[in-house]
């Protein structure tokens, strides 16, 4: 019964990220932001020490994306 069960949640999770991707496919006429991560923690850090991180952000959709504001959390 478990062994059904599981497979049963897999065929779900699956057609849903096959939804998910065609749905994104179809989303034309605007941007669509993608970012790899989102958060970055830089742990401790001394002071006047100065750090740099950069995030990888990509338009996967067919018009500008425009990023009007940024803050930090």
């Amino acid at each position: 019964m478990k062994k059904i069960i599981s497979k049963i949640i897999i065929l779900i999770v699956s057609i849903t990220s096959i939804a998910i991707a065609e749905n994104a496919e179809k989303n034309t006429g605007k941007p669509i932001l993608s970012i790899d991560e989102q958060t970055f923690d830089a742990r401790e850090v001394d002071e006047g020490a100065v750090i740099e991180h950069a995030f990888k952000i990509l338009n996967k959709g067919d018009q500008p994306l425009e990023i009007t504001k940024v803050k930090p959390t």
